[in-house]
């Protein structure tokens, strides 16, 4: 039984990092490359790496 409370400890921080980052990429969709020194691309990559980073550190 403790396990099933250990595992529903982990999955609930690493759900709502998926529910930020939906809707971080719902903003950015429209978003135009125009005046950007980076295109949107490379920010869109950058937010995805760090929240697998913040996954890992949420896991541990």
């Amino acid at each position: 039984m403790e396990k099933d409370i250990s595992n529903l400890e982990i999955r609930l921080p690493v759900k709502r990092l998926n529910r930020i980052l939906s809707m971080l990429l719902l903003e950015m969709k429209d978003l135009s490359d125009e005046d950007r020194d980076l295109p949107i691309r490379w920010n869109i990559m950058h937010m995805y790496t760090s929240l697998q980073i913040a996954k890992i550190l949420a896991l541990k």
